[in-house]
């Protein structure tokens, strides 16, 4: 059996505030992703991961163009 140390770690960064999509701004987690993330196996832990992080970068990527949209 796998204990509790060895399954994948929560995003969480203890910055907790989400956007007008449900998105916790701090780990990038939708709030169902947050609601789920007790239960979910490795597997879908991984996933959830793997979701935040196109999220974290979408959100960069915005936010770059806006920088440069600004300097015009």
């Amino acid at each position: 059996m796998i204990s509790y140390s060895d399954r994948v770690k929560s995003p969480c960064v203890g910055n907790c505030c989400l956007n007008e999509s449900e998105v916790c701004m701090g780990c990038f987690r939708t709030l169902q992703e947050i609601k789920n993330w007790s239960v979910a196996d490795d597997q879908l832990r991984l996933q959830i991961i793997m979701n935040t992080r196109k999220r974290e970068y979408a959100s960069i990527k915005r936010q770059l163009t806006l920088s440069v949209c600004d300097n015009d």
